[in-house]
């Protein structure tokens, strides 16, 4: 909340003009009603989708880096028995067993 009283109360004490002081404190608080601003609790959740997308981005990333390695290092008949992607999930078997 802004305070206009206090704002040009400050400016009218720092010498300036009282309709000067009131024009400016004015001209503040519709720049700060009217414009675009930021919360902290909106910054803080776009901040958390974010990371959560970051992460998800990187796990999938690694995961698919490990199929590939364990596809091109596979000596088994069948490679895509070793590792399957589905729905974007890396499902890696050892043995017919999924790999915690």
């Amino acid at each position: 909340m802004f305070d206009t009283h206090a704002t040009a109360r400050a400016l009218t004490d720092a010498g300036a003009d009282p309709k000067l002081a009131n024009a400016i404190t004015d001209a503040v608080k519709q720049a700060a009603d009217h414009g675009d601003h930021v919360t902290r609790d909106m910054l803080r959740a776009e901040l958390k989708s974010l990371e959560a997308s970051v992460t998800w981005r990187a796990l999938g990333t690694a995961g698919i880096a490990i199929a590939a390695l364990r596809l091109l290092g596979s000596t088994s008949s069948s490679p895509a028995s070793d590792a399957t992607v589905v729905q974007g999930r890396l499902n890696v078997h050892s043995a017919g067993r999924p790999v915690p």
